[in-house]
Parts: structure tokens; sequence; C-alpha cells
């Protein structure tokens, strides 16, 4: 499909801020579940749309054009971002948001969240839970709602752990960096040509004179991702750590 959301959804009448923000969203699909009695808009965004913003257009939506057909409405967003946005920078950027659609689906969830400490570094994301049931009983719920989020809207891989402090302490961020230099390492030993000495992905010459060198480089950087976050979670999982 392909077309521009306001040209998909004619006569929606928002304030201009949502105006602004969906403005320049293309939509890619629209399914209806009958079953379900449920519209799903699939929608590619090349800025970042909070979950309140997306919430109230849905909602703007089900009031002004189906309602009356007793249709729920839900926006399943995807992005085309800028290969400035690495995993720690998007989840600074993106973290309030989670946090927004965590409390829509689980308060419980949503506080542990909230009230957890965090460490992101790479791709892995660190979660220090205090309550220790909390930690035992919603950590996997929680690792599959943020991984399913960077690899499902941003196609980013990134680990989650949920660790209580005992766990915190025993794995600090430091002894986190140096499992990182270990990974960039033994994958340079292996002759990937397009990382450095720290295991960050390199432009090849023969990429940055291609006519399409920004789409070669990102699919690279994206596989690089992968495979280095596959060989972090190898690690993790053989020292017992997630």
């Amino acid at each position: 499909m392909d077309k521009g959301f306001f040209e998909v959804f004619e006569g929606m009448k928002v304030d201009q801020d949502l105006t602004n923000l969906f403005g320049q969203v293309v939509v890619s699909n629209v399914v209806v579940n009958k079953h379900d009695m449920r519209l799903s808009a699939h929608i590619i965004s090349k800025r970042i749309l909070h979950y309140k913003d997306i919430n109230l257009m849905e909602k703007a939506m089900e009031e002004q054009l189906f309602g009356k057909l007793g249709l729920t409405v839900r926006i399943c967003e995807r992005y085309e971002l800028s290969q400035q946005y690495s995993a720690e920078k998007l989840f600074e950027i993106y973290y309030d948001s989670i946090l927004a659609e965590l409390e829509a689906i689980s308060a419980v969830e949503y506080t542990m969240l909230k009230n957890a400490k965090y460490e992101i570094t790479g791709e892995i994301l660190t979660f220090t839970i205090g309550n220790s049931f909390l930690h035992d009983t919603k950590s996997d719920s929680v690792n599959r709602f943020i991984t399913t989020i960077f690899r499902e809207r941003f196609d980013i891989p990134i680990i989650v752990r949920c660790v209580n402090t005992e766990e915190a302490n025993k794995y600090s961020a430091k002894n986190m960096k140096k499992l990182e230099q270990e990974v960039a390492k033994v994958m340079a030993e292996l002759g990937d040509k397009n990382m450095d000495e720290n295991g960050e992905f390199i432009e090849s010459s023969k990429d940055a004179n291609s006519k399409d060198s920004n789409k070669i480089n990102m699919r690279k950087k994206l596989q690089f991702q992968r495979i280095r976050t596959l060989y972090m979670v190898r690690i993790l999982k053989e020292r017992q750590l997630i």
C-alpha cells in the first residue's frame, strides 16, 4: 500500500501536534480481524512516536471512523531510522514510551520496571530488580516484551537481563564491558573484515562508492549486530547469567 496516513484514513480531525507527527507516517497495510473485531493499521515512520500519541490516534480513529462498526483500532508501528541510533541511544530515548505501554498492559510489570535500576552496554540491557518475588515471576515476560519491541519495530537485536541485587553485584557493568571486548576479539580472530579493533562495524571502500551505500551498510550493520548478539547470548548462557 505505502500511502500517507491521512490519505488512507481520510476525514480524521486531530490536534496540530498529532497532525504533525502522523503527517509523515506511511501506512503499509491495513488488516481487519473479524473474529476479534479489530483493525490493525501497520505504519512506517522515520520519527519515533511515543506510545501516548499512538494511543490518542487509536482512540480518535475508533471514535471518528470505526466506532459505528464496532471495531477497535491498533496501530502497529515500524521505524526506519538513521544509522545514528544505536541500541543504547534508542533505549534512552524510547524508555518512557516503553514504560507507558507496559503500564497499559500490566500494572505489576510496569511498577517493577519503573522501580528497577538499569544499565545498557552495547546490546546488553540489564535491569536490577529489588523485589526477588517479582524478579522470579515477571522477568521472562518483561524480557520478551522489550526484545520483541526492538526486533519488530526497530530491527535491532538486544539482550535483556533481569537480575536481583545479588546477581547484579556478581556481574557488574565493568565485567559486561570486558565481555564485549572478549566477543570483539574472538570475532576479529574469525576474520570479520567489517570490524575494527573495538568490534565496531566499519564501512568498506567498495560499499562507500556504491550507489546504494547507505542501504548496503545498514544491512551489513544489522547482520553484524545479530551475529555479535547471538555470540554474547551464548557466552552469557554458558556462564549462567541469563
